[in-house]
């Protein structure tokens, strides 16, 4: 009987940590920490909970309470990095320099010090203007970015430091004004970081970092550590620096450290005395949930910004189920194209909802798809001559209604008038297509930087863990009417699996950890020479390199790579022919035709490389085609979309409610679709 209990109580400890994961993907941090506490109550002396709960905390900057969390295993060795990483933010923190230095110190005696931590250690150098402790840590850490900048940054931070300040200030200005001007950003942050180094005590240099780093970081981290410290740090020194404080409580507000928010205002920190503070504000307090005081607070918002506030209120109203005080809010005019699209869709949906069973899902892209879609009416170029070359989805050959022709490769994206289909015309030669990537941006870079991280994390991560994972639950979890779990136990010990497009072979150690045979296979030769070094069963090459492989595998994933081939149709035929009978298909890809595409426009999906644009009729539609038999399809909002497009979206404070209803709509701008091969298909 005692076995059962704790076998029950074991698996609801597990739903309950599941159950976090899911409300900390989806920025719903107050909820997280909720179900750990509920987890942590069952199993007080559960590192693992306990473990999660830290974390958790120090995303929002509360070291103390991490360490209060982890205090009963201070001396477990499972938990050490971290343990010395909290105290010496603990430290940083309260401004005790030597404290930190010292946790500093003993963090560095460990053989594989991982990236967050390295870059924890460099900030905080830049911080407090440590230029040898700066170049020290560079060295113990290893690559990291900064590291080729560096004898540049200590020579120039050195020579300006040796000569007065009033001799050097306005030349730097002028330079760093120069290099932002024409995009040099390297040059910024290396020249920012020198003129800091050298006048350490003058919070102008930090501020300038942190402006920078706002402009050119990373939207793939979700922590934007840098500029944080930045702001932070001026603000140490220059309390009533208004810029320093809009700084960070935009970051904050990237962050989802909507607690940490709330506690500037409540303690007068940030004073809401603009319509900027009252809108930022108002959308803080319904993300942490607090309806009623965001209603009241849009209600006063009404006669100054009333777009957003009537629209904010009608989210409000949606989530409260007063569906017809929702479409009354919703039933407005705008002066910009892209919110009149928001306005109408979610007028729609109230006005849906009002009539619809409660049980019946709600399907917003059947009301995106009735809606008239302006493609691109001002576009003109006269260069542009139709190549008279066939849809890839339906074949048709006549005119294609052309939309934009992308700055970067200049390629005309063009949509078919029979399906609906978008693509490239005329579609590259492979010689130019692989150009192309031979000159990749510095975001592409730094997400490939990021996957190497992550594969190097995974290494350590168990199957058990790693089946928490929003990357393994987006592969898997598709609702009641499918279970991954059978579909596992019915393959038996040998698990093939494949990853076509596996770039630095993530998802290839996350099965591999899993049992798998799993294998990966790429055509960056840089990719596969890396996921080699880790261990990594992958091969260099395309899809065409494993036409001898029939009925090879029971799972082959295919992740944003569809969208980047000359010929997708053939590319899902050749990975039909490769799956088992009764093996899974998943794909996932940029949908267009979605809500974020509508309301953003042209300048949704900035990626040059992309040869083709599907929503999810043309999608669904190729797949089906193929032979496959479709087992799921969600639809959901790029976590990166709001970052990339700041003024239409981040700074215009749409609160999380919009994100979660983009969510319960299945109107978002990524697609992924599960897929079955019938078990009566033979490979011929």
């Amino acid at each position: 009987m005692a076995d059962a209990v704790n076998e029950r109580q074991s698996e609801l400890i597990e739903h309950y940590i599941g159950e976090a994961i899911k409300s900390f993907t989806n920025q719903n941090f107050a909820q997280a920490e909720s179900f750990l506490r509920k987890a942590l109550n069952l199993d007080p002396r559960s590192l693992d909970t306990r473990y999660h709960m830290a974390n958790l905390f120090s995303l929002s900057g509360r070291y103390r309470e991490a360490l209060e969390i982890l205090q009963p295993f201070e001396n477990d060795p499972r938990i050490a990095a971290e343990w010395h990483w909290y105290n010496f933010k603990d430290a940083w923190q309260n401004n005790d320099f030597f404290q930190a230095r010292a946790f500093m110190r003993q963090m560095q005696e460990f053989p594989d010090l991982p990236p967050d931590f390295a870059k924890g250690i460099l900030d905080f150098a830049l911080d407090f203007g440590c230029l040898f402790l700066y170049g020290r840590a560079l060295r113990q850490v290893g690559a990291i970015s900064e590291k080729r900048d560096w004898k540049w940054i200590f020579a120039a931070g050195l020579a300006l430091r040796l000569t007065p300040n009033v001799l050097w200030r306005s030349s730097v200005q002028k330079y760093v004004d120069y290099f932002q001007k024409n995009s040099r950003w390297r040059k910024v942050h290396a020249l920012l970081s020198a003129a800091h180094f050298a006048d350490s005590k003058n919070p102008f240099w930090m501020k300038r970092i942190g402006q920078a780093s706002r402009i050119t970081r990373d939207v793939y981290d979700p922590q934007f550590q840098r500029e944080k410290i930045c702001y932070e740090s001026v603000l140490r020194k220059a309390p009533r620096d208004r810029e320093a404080l809009d700084g960070l409580l935009l970051t904050l507000n990237d962050m989802g450290a909507w607690g940490e928010i709330q506690r500037l205002f409540d303690h007068g920190i940030a004073d809401a005395s603009t319509p900027w503070h009252r809108s930022l504000e108002a959308m803080n307090r319904l993300n942490l949930g607090e309806r009623q005081k965001a209603d009241d607070l849009y209600r006063r918002l009404e006669e100054i910004e009333p777009e957003q506030a009537r629209f904010c209120r009608g989210l409000i109203a949606l989530e409260e189920e007063q569906y017809q005080k929702a479409a009354d809010f919703f039933q407005q005019e705008s002066r910009q194209d892209g919110c009149k699209t928001l306005y109408r869709f979610f007028h729609q949906i109230a006005s849906l909802l009002q009539s619809k069973p409660v049980d019946s899902p709600l399907d917003g892209q059947k009301i995106l798809d009735a809606m008239p879609f302006a493609d691109s009416p001002s576009f003109k170029d006269a260069s542009y001559r139709s190549s008279g070359g066939a849809c890839a989805l339906c074949g048709w050959t006549g005119e294609r209604r052309p939309l934009w022709r992308d700055a970067r490769s200049g390629w005309v994206r063009v949509r078919c008038p029979k399906c609906s289909m978008i693509s490239v015309d005329p579609i590259p030669s492979m010689e130019a297509i692989l150009e192309l990537y031979k000159q990749p941006a510095g975001r592409e870079k730094s997400l490939f930087l990021q996957a190497q991280q992550e594969v190097k994390k995974l290494a350590a991560v168990d199957d058990k863990y790693g089946r928490r994972l929003p990357c393994f639950q987006l592969l898997t979890d598709w609702g009641s009417s499918f279970s991954w779990r059978e579909f596992e136990e019915s393959l038996g010990e040998e698990k093939r699996f494949l990853d076509v497009g596996c770039s630095a072979g993530r998802i290839v150690r996350l099965f591999h950890n899993g049992g798998w045979r799993s294998q990966g296979i790429d055509v960056d030769p840089d990719a596969v020479a890396f996921a080699r070094s880790q261990g990594l069963n992958v091969r260099h090459g395309t899809i065409e390199s494993l036409k001898d492989a029939l009925a090879a595998y029971h799972f082959i994933t295919l992740i944003d790579v569809i969208e980047h081939v000359q010929d997708p149709a053939e590319q899902l035929s050749q990975i039909y022919e490769i799956l088992e009978p009764g093996g899974l298909f998943y794909l996932k890809t940029p949908c267009a035709d979605s809500l974020p595409h509508r309301f953003l426009g042209d300048s949704w999906l900035e990626s040059c490389e992309h040869l083709h644009f599907f929503s999810r009729k043309t999608i669904v539609q190729m797949v089906e085609q193929t032979g496959f038999q479709i087992v799921g399809v969600k639809q959901l909002l790029d976590e990166t979309t709001p970052f990339l497009h700041p003024l239409q979206w981040k700074q215009k404070f749409f609160p999380h409610l919009f994100n979660k209803w983009i969510f319960k709509a299945q109107c978002g701008d990524m697609i992924m679709i599960l897929a079955r091969k019938s078990r009566s298909s033979h490979a011929d």
